[in-house]
């Protein structure tokens, strides 16, 4: 099992698909085998500008999705197999393990959701970083700071009450989320 990776290797220019290291997990981690990633604003301003980039070579990517291919020490929640979606937080981490456009990615299980077999890799690679996003702007204290959804059946329906916001042209990921 080999792994290759779509290298930046300076700002403004290609990037530069080169064998990379298969790195494996540590203990909150996973290792994915992508099967689909997705392309957000930040990955083409890394690519033009490097902004928040500390080094190169870099691997780009944020949205991934594929399948389980090993489990770190004492992970109980994933299973090699498991069909699941993730952030690959390179961008936050600054580690090339964590980078999601490359064949293999590491990630910690606190980004990582199983998909369903009903939901293609390419569907559920798109929604990651436009639900954080989303979630972040409705739910957050700094932002709209409303109460989040529950599935408890003791909620307080009156939370939200008097609250109404307006989604104006929700047609993107971050903007189909927070619908």
């Amino acid at each position: 099992m080999g792994n290759k990776a779509a290298y930046l290797l300076a700002p403004k220019t290609p990037l530069s698909i080169q064998p990379a290291p298969l790195t494996h997990p540590q203990p909150n981690e996973i290792v994915i085998r992508n099967h689909a990633l997705a392309i957000n604003p930040i990955d083409w301003k890394q690519q033009d500008t490097g902004v928040v980039i500390s080094g190169f070579p870099y691997i780009m990517g944020m949205d991934i999705a594929g399948t389980v291919v090993e489990v770190g020490p004492g992970i109980m929640e994933f299973a090699k197999g498991d069909r699941v979606a993730a952030i690959a937080p390179a961008l936050t981490m600054q580690k090339k393990e964590y980078g999601g456009f490359q064949l293999y990615t590491v990630v910690p299980t606190n980004l990582v959701s199983r998909i369903p077999d009903n939901i293609a890799f390419t569907e559920a690679a798109v929604l990651p970083l436009g639900l954080v996003t989303a979630a972040n702007g409705l739910f957050e204290p700094g932002n709209l700071g409303l109460k989040p959804p529950s599935t408890s059946i003791s909620t307080d329906p009156a939370a939200n009450e008097g609250k109404a916001i307006l989604i104006w042209g929700g047609s993107g990921s971050v903007g189909s989320c927070a619908i």
